[in-house]
């Protein structure tokens, strides 16, 4: 019966991540794509305060007393995974950010004064304290963004020797772009949930899809600033054919490139840009709709719940 308990509740918290991410089609608006993604990661945090609940609730009240010994050990175990993996999740964000800030410490030299006063003028454009560029000596193209408070744009070499003043000018724009809509905070918040609940497909598939969106959006975001398409185009290119030339090297950059489908689609709204979705009335009965189904889930959670605890012999319905 413990087992069934939290299996149960298992299944329910599954099926209900599964439902909300077959409704993200009907989302089009980028911003209510992006929060309803983590939503879908934050979702299983449900199923650990049910899960310490639970671990509780056993410990203090003597249920389904004639329960076989398995059944009881298992009714500990499963919850106590769950919070195993969410403190494991922790864990593995801390250790990167740690690795991150001793590479970039150790192994990064300051750029040139024209690639800061190039860097700082976008910053002023875009509404973001000005940012360190810092140089990577690989010959991977590698660019990334870090800092909570002041950016910090780190460039391979490959990059800087690479592409010219425009398509370089694009990429620090589109890194700034990151910065200012605080993607780096949201994508450490949604790796942790990622590997916490590794478990769930939903999980990996919500990440991938909110790390597209943000690819997406700062495209559209460093064009506007740039006004120029064409070069972030053809430096995304450039990037994607050293992949497919040398593709050992292909983890250095998978924000940068993504999937060969991902690239495409990013190539080819830069040279076709498309008015971005705007968020309507229309939209509200939609996002009613999904409430309704969180709550019918929680509802049928609680009530699955209280009758299997009935049956136990314990609960508010004895």
């Amino acid at each position: 019966m413990h087992t069934l308990l939290v299996l149960s509740t298992l299944l329910l918290l599954v099926g209900g991540c599964f439902l909300l991410y077959n409704q993200q089609r009907e989302i089009r608006a980028r911003r209510s794509r992006r929060y309803f993604h983590l939503l879908l990661l934050a979702l299983p945090l449900v199923g650990v305060g049910l899960g310490a609940l639970s671990i509780l609730h056993f410990a203090q009240v003597a249920c389904f007393t004639s329960a076989p010994r398995w059944d009881q050990v298992m009714s500990v175990l499963i919850p106590g995974g769950l919070i195993g993996g969410l403190l494991v999740g922790l864990g593995l964000s801390l250790v990167r950010l740690v690795f991150l800030w001793a590479t970039t410490a150790r192994r990064t030299f300051s750029a040139s004064r024209q690639l800061h006063r190039r860097a700082r003028a976008l910053a002023r454009q875009l509404g973001v304290s000005a940012p360190r560029v810092l140089l990577y000596p690989s010959l991977a193209p590698i660019a990334f963004t870090y800092g909570f408070l002041r950016p910090t744009i780190v460039l391979s070499r490959w990059m800087v020797e690479t592409l010219d003043t425009q398509e370089l000018e694009t990429v620090l724009a589109h890194e700034l772009a990151h910065h200012a809509r605080c993607d780096h905070l949201l994508t450490w918040w949604a790796l942790l949930l990622r590997d916490a609940f590794c478990y769930l497909p939903t999980s990996h598939l919500a990440y991938q899809q909110l790390r597209y969106e943000q690819e997406l959006a700062c495209d559209d975001l460093a064009t506007l600033v740039t006004r120029q398409p064409l070069s972030l185009a053809s430096a995304l290119t450039k990037v994607w054919l050293h992949r497919l030339h040398d593709p050992a090297q292909h983890q250095s950059v998978p924000a940068l490139t993504g999937t060969g489908a991902q690239m495409e689609g990013r190539i080819r709204r830069l040279f076709t840009p498309t008015v971005p979705a705007t968020q309507d009335a229309s939209i509200l009965l939609p996002w009613c709709a999904r409430g309704l189904l969180l709550l019918c889930l929680f509802l049928l959670g609680l009530l699955n719940t209280l009758m299997v605890l009935h049956l136990m012999g314990c609960g508010p319905l004895r």
